[in-house]
């Protein structure tokens, strides 16, 4: 991950302009022009059981994509100019774990008659989402998944992100050696820049996972993720966070 760049820039370029690898906003939705409805989530409590141990973690959502995806996750084709749709898509093509991962052009109408080893199309902007879901008892959160990614050229991106509805932040990939390599993002330390930018507290929170690319070519299939879990802690009794990527 050596040629990782860390750069602040508005949520709102993200749509049309790669390569970014801190990103924060002030809008209406986590990514793009696709308003999402507002709705309160109560903290996760499990009924008719105790509340779980001091120090421990609790899943918000574990996700393999060997079943298909639950309501809570959104699949988008931000690239309004291109007639084409490519999204998001879940595939048995190539799982870290299992038979299905998801791959990054993989979905829509047109994504789906792509074979497995097929190229990335050129200026492709795709959104996975996951949300909203509460962290507003959460102290400590975290999201963590595999990526494999497979691509060598500068101008296209990889970002991941968290967001409230009102500010987002995240980081961005350029480049990664062939292979599987383990993400996260600390919820409460989305811009190592700027101290605070956090979604810890937050009644609705979203996780979101974009691609895209540049009109310049390409080898590879691009962008996998798989096993994506997100957890939260109630108290600053947990063990402690893996270290971030992209710091």
């Amino acid at each position: 991950m050596k040629h990782l760049r860390v750069v602040l820039i508005l949520i709102v370029l993200l749509l049309g302009i790669a390569g970014a690898a801190i990103f924060t906003a002030n809008a209406g939705a986590p990514v793009g022009g696709n308003a999402l409805t507002p709705r309160i989530y109560l903290p996760l409590v499990a009924r008719n059981e105790s509340a779980p141990a001091p120090g421990t973690w609790i899943t918000v959502s574990e996700e393999g994509f060997e079943d298909a995806p639950g309501s809570l996750w959104q699949f988008r084709d931000d690239n309004s100019a291109d007639p084409k749709e490519y999204q998001w898509g879940r595939r048995a093509c190539r799982p870290f774990t299992g038979s299905y991962s998801a791959w990054a052009v993989g979905g829509g109408a047109d994504g789906t008659l792509l074979g497995c080893e097929s190229t990335y199309p050129d200026n492709v902007a795709t959104t996975m989402i996951y949300g909203a879901f509460s962290l507003a008892d959460a102290k400590m959160a975290q999201v963590r998944f595999k990526l494999r990614y497979d691509q060598v050229l500068s101008g296209d991106d990889f970002c991941w992100y968290a967001s409230d509805g009102t500010v987002a932040a995240g980081r961005c990939l350029d480049a990664q050696p062939s292979g599987w390599t383990t993400l996260d993002l600390d919820l409460d330390d989305l811009d190592p820049f700027t101290p605070g930018v956090s979604v810890l507290g937050k009644p609705q929170v979203w996780v979101g996972f974009r691609f895209t690319s540049d009109a310049g070519g390409h080898a590879s299939p691009g962008p996998f993720v798989d096993d994506v879990i997100i957890r939260k802690c109630p108290d600053m009794l947990c063990s402690p966070l893996g270290a971030a990527a992209g710091h």
